[in-house]
């Protein structure tokens, strides 16, 4: 288990210390038991998923500015 960096902005998501644009990002969710945000991304013509742990206080958060920035809502 290491700590790392999720940041979240207008062009993209870093996590894990990779960048992913949310051309990238498929489909994301969160395990509300283990409070991780599980995102499938497409990286290379290749479905990977990516697990980040997050606070349970912030899952909602992340996940309005996930659909702010990526669905535009």
């Amino acid at each position: 288990f290491s700590q790392n960096k999720l940041c979240i902005g207008e062009n993209g998501i870093l996590a894990n210390s990779n960048f992913y644009d949310y051309k990238q990002l498929k489909k994301w969710g969160f395990d509300t038991s283990s409070s991780d945000l599980v995102m499938q991304v497409k990286n290379k013509n290749q479905l990977t998923n990516e697990s980040v742990r997050v606070t349970r206080d912030d899952i909602q958060e992340i996940n309005n500015l996930i659909r702010k920035y990526k669905l535009n809502k």
